[in-house]
């Protein structure tokens, strides 16, 4: 990160700060850390990305202000990339001496083919022929050994490339993967809300569910079955393979549900006939098939409206929800 004086730091920070109230940014160290490197006009990409964000969004999301603030801001946190870097240059430089060797193996064949040709205008006889052709057979035999040497470092480049894209679709995909489930995280639904929210017309709907009195299923009946029904809650709407959907964990016994092309009417029956579904579900033992809890869930749905921010469809789910615990769970609540 670039080192500022103290005069020029508290400077930068006077400028910050006021910008940072007026957009109504909440500070937090990395949205300190952006905006701070953003008055100082140090890097135009990254007050470009700010400004895009700001027209599109009206604000920048948390996770966006992290990644700005480790794209552009700190530098020292990089050494999963500089090991993929180091690798790729290594692929690089193995397949670049690889290519020389059979740029000069091709070479040296064309100075064989040239040479026998000029040797078969002036040949007499048998011999000066059997010469020529264990010459050029020397050449191709050289030149062939050359080309599988080229073809097999291909491959393993091939290969070293294959499992290096999988490494980096991993990190990516594990930044947004909840561990226990296997679904997206809260990061994982704020991007794809965001993603979505600009192309969506009245019908971009968020549905929260939570499990109803979690705390005492944990209580009664340990927190391994807690988490038990976590999985089964996450196993049961990844079942359902809804279309055009999202599903997350977004912490807790709390799941949400984005899902495109919902209307809010549409919406509102479908949490209802989720609910009730849910409603009949028993957790069971996995061997005696013993019944261990029966569970429901309150469920809170926002559907998107106008030009409204990914930010006010989360508080919207969230308020709705909160309105479902207080009818006395087991409810739904989209108005």
């Amino acid at each position: 990160m670039h080192q500022d004086n103290p005069i020029q730091a508290s400077r930068l920070l006077r400028k910050a700060v006021p910008l940072m109230v007026k957009l109504n940014i909440p500070p937090t160290p990395y949205n300190y850390g952006v905006w701070y490197h953003y008055v100082s006009n140090r890097d135009t990409q990254l007050n470009t990305l700010v400004d895009q964000t700001i027209r599109k969004l009206g604000g920048i999301p948390h996770f966006l202000a992290k990644e700005f603030f480790h794209e552009f801001v700190a530098d020292d946190d990089k050494k999963f990339d500089d090991d993929k870097k180091t690798q790729i240059e290594k692929i690089i430089s193995t397949v670049g001496t690889s290519s020389q060797e059979m740029e000069k193996s091709i070479k040296d064949l064309n100075h064989v083919l040239k040479n026998s040709q000029k040797v078969l205008k002036s040949s007499k006889g048998d011999k000066q022929l059997e010469k020529v052709v264990s010459y050029l057979e020397k050449g191709t035999e050289k030149a062939s050994q050359e080309s599988e040497k080229f073809l097999a470092k291909l491959n393993e480049a091939q290969a070293e490339m294959a499992e290096l894209k999988k490494a980096l679709e991993d990190a990516k995909s594990d930044v947004e993967l909840d561990p226990v489930t296997k679904l997206h995280n809260q990061k994982g639904l704020e991007r794809h809300i965001f993603s979505w929210l600009p192309g969506a017309e009245d019908d971009l709907s968020l549905f929260l569910l939570d499990i109803d009195h979690l705390d005492k299923i944990n209580k009664d009946h340990g927190k391994q079955v807690g988490n038990q029904l976590i999985r089964f809650l996450a196993n049961f709407l990844k079942g359902k393979k809804f279309e055009n959907t999202l599903i997350a964990r977004v912490n807790g016994g709390t799941f949400a549900i984005l899902m495109n092309e919902a209307t809010l009417g549409f919406s509102s029956q479908f949490a209802e006939k989720l609910r009730s579904h849910i409603e009949g579900q028993t957790l069971r033992h996995k061997e005696t098939k013993k019944v261990l809890c029966r569970f429901t869930v309150s469920i809170g749905v926002a559907t998107s409206l106008g030009d409204e921010s990914a930010d006010s469809l989360l508080a919207r789910a969230k308020k709705h929800l909160k309105e479902a615990k207080k009818m006395g769970r087991n409810s739904t609540v989209s108005h």
